[in-house]
């Protein structure tokens, strides 16, 4: 019977940082703090970089504004509990695409899937305060512009990933999930392989670089950690030049918790 080859222990390095600003350059903020930690970039290396300093650093930031609210962002605040300027800019944001309602949140149909409030984030917006970060977009292209910076500048092959807090269907509290990739493929496909037992796998494949975001997100935090990078090595995931962001995406009806509602959001549209 073959052994399989011992794998290498799962690194995480957690990378703080200066406040990031609109206009900075992601690349030489990174590589000053890595000389800060004494930390050097290796082959195969991922790095996992957090939305909000992507869209704060691109200028993904809009002021609420205090004019322009419809009937529907009222209706919608009231129940609930958001401001109003904050439910219009949500609608805005999602293009009218929402389905539903809890307090505190509005469930919103984004490029990168359902989400709360459309990614809209108001926590670490920087100052004024009166403004919200919005999801970054062409995420894909950030990474990719990413990695070939830093690739060049260091002469290390590494992988991109950019991630953000999301949350789990009837799950309490946020986890990871990759925006978007650079270098590496976000997924492993199982299909077909065989378990210990034999048995030959059906659909399972393994959102690999989520999991490495969960990971990430552990060490990044959420409120003021200043730690918007982490380094994975040992990842395990298989480099690739390919352009495979969308590859982590499913269509809507073929989603296992929102597919079985699909036939229903236009009477739930209605009755919103």
């Amino acid at each position: 019977m073959s052994q399989r080859k011992k794998r290498a222990a799962l690194i995480f390095l957690p990378i703080r940082t200066k406040v990031i600003s609109e206009g900075d350059d992601l690349t030489e903020v990174l590589l000053r703090a890595l000389r800060k930690a004494g930390v050097k970039l290796q082959n195969g290396d991922v790095l996992v970089v957090a939305s909000k300093i992507v869209s704060t650093a691109l200028g993904y930031r809009r002021r609420i504004k205090d004019s322009g609210i419809s009937k529907e962002a009222r209706s919608l605040a009231r129940k609930t509990g958001l401001p109003e300027r904050f439910v219009q800019m949500v609608i805005d944001e999602c293009g009218g695409r929402y389905y539903g309602h809890v307090k505190g949140a509005i469930l919103t149909l984004t490029e990168h899937g359902l989400y709360a409030n459309a990614g809209l984030d108001r926590s670490n917006s920087g100052s004024p305060r009166d403004h919200a970060v919005l999801l970054p977009k062409n995420c894909e292209d950030v990474a990719i512009n990413l990695r070939n910076a830093l690739n060049r500048k260091t002469g290390k092959k590494i992988g991109v990933i950019v991630c953000d807090s999301h949350t789990q269907p009837m799950r309490l509290g946020t986890t990871g999930i990759a925006l978007a990739t650079a270098g590496v493929k976000p997924t492993k496909d199982e299909r077909g392989k065989k378990d210990i037992f034999g048995y030959s796998m059906k659909i399972t494949r393994r959102a690999i670089a989520d999991c490495i975001c969960s990971a990430s997100q552990i060490l990044m935090g959420e409120r003021d950690e200043q730690t918007p990078f982490v380094i994975c090595r040992n990842s395990g995931l298989e480099p690739s030049d390919k352009r495979l962001s969308r590859t982590m995406r499913i269509a809507a009806k073929k989603c296992l918790y929102f597919g079985p509602l699909y036939p229903h959001m236009s009477r739930i549209m209605k009755t919103k």
